[in-house]
């Protein structure tokens, strides 16, 4: 393992060297920022027999595909039956005689209007337009029904059904966010199938006492923090619950993925992103701590590692 470089003491603050000094790394004080990877070194230590990870990737990848064909399906359906909607009321009215009146009385919210129906005319109540207020005397364009000639309209009114225009609408603005989704769901597991496979897994004990973000001991005594990538603080608390908790983490940087076991002898695989880089805590007593050797590991991952032995058999 590469030792890591002291971390730096400026203006009663600690921080570490380098390119981890950026505002988004929260480091503890007195520790070591190690320049190595995200995981420790070693081999793969998947738990035997209880999960397939590129399969339950592909599965989650798969039900994304699905839903974004489904949410642009829903999509096509909305505009096609917005399309239907307007031939409907275009071919309804096509028969609309457009005049032009004038306006001989007025209201407070609204005026009168006389148009020509025919050799004679009529009178009819309009509202008034808060962008073009009319006053007596002007001239104002107007559609009619033939045979209905008091259903009257301006001509940039819209002709569709308004309940089917909503939920046209309702449907493409539906479908567009479920496409996104689909979308980013699926762009985010790729990513972690691709890291998993690259990677492998390190086993580690858990620390999920902070609210929405977990603490990875790894085996060499180097730690990790990390949160959830897709808004799953909600199962961190209820993983919070069972102390002593361990795991596998595989992946780097924003595409971790993090592997625990739940009391039905299942796995939950759950996309987490890291909030630092791997570092080593101050050891007591002395002004800094070395990383320890390869062979050293803590009590959470020997009891990881042992059920994963277990789980062998």
């Amino acid at each position: 393992m590469k030792s890591g470089r002291k971390a730096e003491t400026t203006a009663g603050k600690t921080r570490p060297a380098g390119k981890l000094a950026r505002a988004r790394k929260r480091w503890p004080s007195g520790l070591w920022a190690l320049d190595g990877p995200w995981l420790p070194p070693g081999d793969d230590a998947r738990p035997a027999g209880a999960v397939t990870v590129p399969a339950h990737i592909r599965r989650r990848l798969g039900a994304a595909s699905l839903t974004g064909l489904a949410a642009a399906g829903l999509v096509v359906f909305g505009g096609q039956y917005l399309h239907t909607l307007d031939v409907a009321a275009t071919r309804a009215h096509a028969s609309d005689i457009t005049v032009t009146g004038r306006v001989v009385d007025l209201r407070s919210a609204s005026f009168e209007l006389a148009y020509p129906v025919g050799d004679g005319k009529r009178l009819i109540w309009l509202p008034q337009r808060r962008a073009e207020p009319h006053g007596p005397g002007d001239q104002v364009e107007v559609v009619y029904s033939p045979a209905d000639p008091l259903q009257v309209r301006y001509p940039e009114d819209i002709i569709m059904d308004r309940v089917g225009l909503l939920a046209g609408i309702m449907s493409i603005v539906a479908g567009t966010a479920g496409t996104i989704a689909a979308i980013r769901f699926g762009v985010l597991w790729w990513d972690r199938r691709r890291a998993v496979l690259r990677t492998g897994w390190r086993p580690a004990g858990l620390d999920l006492t902070e609210p929405g973000a977990v603490l990875a001991d790894f085996a060499d005594g180097s730690r990790i923090r990390l949160r959830p990538s897709a808004g799953l603080s909600r199962t961190y608390s209820r993983l919070a619950e069972v102390p002593g908790r361990t795991g596998f983490l595989a992946g780097s940087d924003t595409t971790m993925v993090l592997l625990t076991g739940l009391p039905d002898e299942s796995w939950l695989m759950l996309p987490v992103r890291a909030v630092t880089e791997r570092w080593l805590p101050r050891t007591s007593g002395r002004a800094t701590a070395k990383p320890p050797r390869s062979g050293t590991s803590t009590p959470a991952v020997h009891a990881v590692v042992n059920s994963s032995r277990s789980r062998r058999r």
